[in-house]
């Protein structure tokens, strides 16, 4: 095997792991945090993380098709696009619209990945769901329902996380560091680094399945009501 050939291995096998990781992770997460005021309910972290690792595999493995096509395919076919679009313009900053529009029509569909893929783990979960085929699509229905909350939900906590990372930029040291306190105290802050990291993405979840909870209340609620009084026509116009 080449050197390139070893890297590619490398860097798949590490990939993999990473998928299988933190798709125990984020199923024991999401169902230790849904059960968390279910007092008769096993709150043991690998228990829970095994009970739905399958089922998060495979939502994870369909959002890793739909990532591959998009930047597989509809990425080099909107490059294509713009390109032809710009190919007789000289103005560079009519070019650089073309790309930047480019390249924001594809983070708003993987924007739009994530934010299915993240509910349709807490639907998963709160449903206790066995199988996955079709929570994307209820998924789908619910961000689009709910588009603006979903949405300003995730900028919020993402603006969070990039605050975080800018954090980190600033207050790490350079390259050049010879003495062990420095090289100890740069280990150490690249760790603490990686562990807010993970509570960000925790309180992605958290802050998600909070708010699917609060839906999904309102929803049972209304739906008890109108089987109390399932003939008020002003009820039904109020909703």
């Amino acid at each position: 095997m080449t050197v390139s050939s070893d890297c590619e291995f490398s860097i798949v096998s590490v990939g993999i792991f990473y998928l299988l990781l933190w798709s125990f992770f984020s199923a024991a997460f999401i169902s230790i945090y849904i059960h968390r005021d279910d007092a008769s309910a096993s709150h043991t972290f690998f228990q829970q993380g095994a009970q739905y690792f399958w089922r998060f595999l495979q939502l994870a493995l369909m959002a890793g098709v739909i990532y591959y096509l998009l930047f597989h395919y509809f990425m080099p076919w909107l490059s294509n696009q713009v390109t032809d679009l710009t190919r007789q313009i000289v103005d560079e900053r009519v070019v650089f619209s073309y790309v930047l529009t480019k390249y924001l029509i594809l983070w708003l569909l993987v924007l739009g990945v994530n934010l299915i893929f993240d509910y349709s783990k807490i639907i998963t979960v709160w449903q206790d769901r066995k199988l996955v085929l079709t929570i994307p699509w209820q998924a789908a229905r619910f961000v689009g329902k709910h588009l603006a909350s979903t949405t300003g939900l995730y900028l919020c906590l993402g603006l969070a996380g990039i605050v975080l990372m800018l954090f980190y930029w600033l207050i790490v040291p350079g390259a050049g560091q010879v003495s062990w306190v420095a090289i100890t105290g740069i280990f150490l802050l690249g760790q603490l680094y990686i562990l807010s990291r993970i509570w960000m993405r925790c309180l992605f979840y958290a802050g998600q399945t909070t708010f699917y909870e609060s839906v999904d209340e309102q929803l049972r609620l209304l739906t008890q009501t109108l089987a109390l009084i399932p003939n008020n026509p002003q009820l039904f116009e109020y909703y």
